[in-house]
């Protein structure tokens, strides 16, 4: 067999056993083949269309073949936290270094990898480009050089980081290993910007496109405070349940939001940067693991939050651009299934941010830029189109008319019926959520979860119940070939599901 064959095989054979998928999804498999033959890639692809995989299959099937490890650069601890839990689940030997561990465990961890025990290995950039951590990386065997969000790079993006920037030696200090630069925000200016500071000549530029079918589209006008408070809670009412985001543009609207809703009943909670690190890591935790959590935060959560099922996001204030408010709405509805996205815009809102940009202090060309992105949200906010079409004509996409948002329902504050999953989970069984073997199997997922102590869908994510659901499998090898039941799950969770799936018969 030819040794790009037998690299195929490889890479597929890792994504069943360790992941438990049977394919590659659109756009994945070419990603990964690239990293897997030493190239270079730029990746853009819509959150939710599974990015990590991209690289963590490759990374897993080359610690397996040769014990080299892939470097992941991440802007967010909970990112990182999240991540490493899921491939250890999965039965990756992945770890993380950053500054919510304590020296010891960052010892520890570091250790590990330079005895090779890690696939994969997280760390902040300011922690990668530390000339101590670069030299010694230099000396390990590395598979490849990931950096996640990386439309950080770019000062015209809309997250622009500086110590992104820092990054740019990568390229030359590590010759010969394969960067992938990941993001799912990213229009053609910020492509360019992140080609030229990352990525060597000759790099894969990958763009799935930023259509995320499975999102409803809506901009509200909002009226006075107390109008917009109750108008959200009727939102998340509307909801039943379902887990969700109010983005707030300060800390003060932000509890007070929250209070409203808990006094409303709502399971709602306050986050943003003035609260300690202690009160917003327990946030995080009950937003992964209560039932219809509602978090109330600034821009700062969200992000790094791989959160499958959250059903909606609304914008209590204006986001601060397109970009910003694409990445935002894309925290909902991450396993494809229908979610909504609703913004409540005002004048007052536009004043605020335009304010915000002239006492940011920030140099000419990029208070600029701030403005003409401001002006793009406006005239996204204030169009008379399908919100879909405005929204990837942005991104320099073109698209039909959705049906679904409110522009296309005829008229605002007309209710707009859910729209249908994204094609590509077309294939999940059909499942009532009342049905009762699908919700005691959910039962068991979260007393399994809270003994580990990690999210519910690190265990199995829903679309994984509902094939268990649906299938009722009777043996390990019926189990196996159920989507997202790997080697290391079924072996440290096949018996008690298949025990709970017996006594649902």
């Amino acid at each position: 067999m030819a040794p790009e064959a037998l690299a195929e095989a490889r890479l597929e054979e890792t994504l069943r056993r360790r992941f438990g998928f049977p394919s590659f999804r659109e756009g994945q498999g070419a990603v990964a083949h690239a990293l897997e033959a030493g190239r270079d890639v730029l990746a853009v692809m819509p959150t939710g269309a599974g990015k990590s995989v991209c690289y963590q299959v490759p990374a897993a099937a080359r610690h397996e073949a040769d014990g080299a490890m892939a470097v992941v650069v991440s802007p967010l601890i909970a990112l990182m936290a999240d991540q490493v839990q899921r491939l250890t689940a999965s039965g990756v030997p992945a770890g993380a270094i950053n500054s919510a561990a304590d020296r010891a465990a960052n010892v520890e961890t570091w250790r590990r990898a330079a005895r090779g025990d890690l696939a994969l290995l997280y760390m902040s950039p300011e922690r990668l480009t530390d000339e101590r951590m670069l030299a010694a990386l230099t000396r390990l065997p590395l598979s490849a050089i990931v950096v996640d969000e990386a439309h950080c790079v770019s000062q015209w993006g809309h997250d622009f980081r500086p110590e992104y920037m820092a990054l740019s030696c990568l390229k030359d200090r590590f010759e010969g290993v394969p960067i992938g630069a990941f993001t799912a925000t990213a229009d053609a200016a910020t492509r360019r910007e992140i080609a030229r500071v990352l990525l060597r000549h000759g790099a894969l530029v990958q763009v799935l496109g930023f259509d995320r079918p499975n999102i409803t589209l809506a901009v509200e006008r909002k009226g006075r405070k107390d109008e917009a408070g109750e108008r959200i809670a009727e939102l998340i009412a509307a909801e039943k349940g379902a887990a969700g985001i109010v983005y707030c543009l300060s800390r003060k609207d932000t509890e007070a939001t929250a209070a409203l809703l808990a006094a409303r009943g709502f399971n709602a909670f306050a986050y943003h940067a003035g609260m300690s690190t202690e009160a917003r890591t327990e946030a995080q935790d009950r937003f992964m693991t209560e039932p219809g959590p509602v978090a109330v935060a600034t821009v700062a959560f969200g992000m790094g939050i791989d959160k499958p099922d959250v059903r909606f996001v609304i914008h209590a204030g204006l986001p601060g651009g397109v970009e910003a408010y694409y990445q935002e709405i894309g925290r909902a509805g991450r396993d494809g299934a229908p979610a909504r996205a609703t913004m409540l815009f005002s004048m007052a809102d536009v004043m605020m941010r335009r304010r915000m940009i002239a006492d940011s202090g920030a140099p000419e060309a990029r208070q600029k830029a701030e403005f003409a992105r401001l002006r793009a949200l406006v005239d996204y906010a204030e169009s008379s189109t399908c919100r879909r079409v405005a929204l990837l004509a942005h991104f320099g996409q073109e698209s039909g008319p959705c049906g679904a948002c409110d522009i296309c329902a005829g008229a605002r504050g007309v209710h707009v019926p859910a729209p249908k999953p994204r094609a590509a989970k077309a294939a999940a069984p059909a499942v009532d959520a009342a049905d009762p073997c699908l919700v005691a199997l959910k039962a068991l997922r979260l007393m399994l979860a809270r003994e580990r102590k990690v999210p519910a869908y690190v265990i199995f994510p829903d679309a994984t119940l509902a094939a268990m659901a649906a299938a009722r499998p009777a043996t390990r090898e019926a189990m196996a070939a159920l989507p997202g039941v790997g080697e290391k799950k079924l072996a440290d969770f096949g018996p008690v599901f298949l025990a709970e799936i017996a006594r649902c018969r």
